[in-house]
């Protein structure tokens, strides 16, 4: 048996003469295994684009599967509004964007398919912060932006919980199963000292990046 390869043929196991160097096995169903050329299979390049703003995403030539990652836009923290006297007002920070990872086949990815890049949420002084966008894939995927800051009232000892993080978004015609997770929450506030004439705290949203790794077999 030696230089042979075993294999069973569904009642007793038996041999084929061993390949060629840089030859691959391969089956025939039920009949023999034969060695073929290893040319053409197995992938042979990466190819990474990143998104930082709205676009469009063209496939290289010869793409065959699409990796995609995104995150949705962070929200703004909350802008505590001014106060007198012993009064005090506190703002909560936004929630982080939702993120996402899914696989995607050329025939589904298509000729193009428009990115859009979720925006960091605006923080508004005196006000709640604004929610980050939502960022997607066409149609074919999205992940939400996180919500925004809240404020409390000027008076009293307030404090504020934080604002959740994106989530919510879709996917749609991937191959194998999705990972996608929440954005993580804002953080939440309360003074420090008791009294506080003029207490400001605003944080603004982050901007993600959309990443599409594309790999192919040439």
């Amino acid at each position: 048996m030696s230089g042979s390869v075993c294999w069973f043929n569904g009642a007793a196991i038996t041999t084929t003469a061993a390949g060629s160097a840089g030859q691959i096995l391969t089956s025939n169903g039920t009949g023999a295994p034969t060695w073929a050329s290893a040319g053409g299979i197995g992938f042979t390049q990466i190819v990474q684009q990143v998104f930082t703003s709205n676009g469009t995403y063209t496939p290289t030539a010869g793409m065959k599967y699409c990796v995609v990652e995104m995150l949705g836009g962070g929200g703004a923290g909350g802008g505590c509004a001014a106060v007198s006297g012993n009064n005090q007002s506190v703002g909560a920070g936004g929630g982080a964007g939702e993120y996402a990872r899914a696989v995607f086949t050329a025939s589904t990815i298509g000729s193009v398919q428009s990115v859009t890049i979720g925006s960091a949420g605006s923080a508004n002084p005196g006000s709640s912060g604004d929610a980050g966008g939502t960022t997607s894939l066409g149609s074919l995927m999205s992940a939400h932006g996180g919500a925004g800051g809240g404020i409390s009232a000027s008076n009293g000892q307030p404090q504020i919980n934080g604002s959740l993080g994106g989530t919510g978004g879709s996917t749609t015609g991937n191959v194998g199963q999705e990972i996608r997770s929440p954005g993580a929450p804002g953080m939440g506030c309360r003074p420090l000292r008791a009294h506080s004439r003029f207490h400001i705290l605003t944080s603004v949203g982050r901007v993600f990046r959309t990443r599409l790794v594309q790999i192919w077999i040439s």
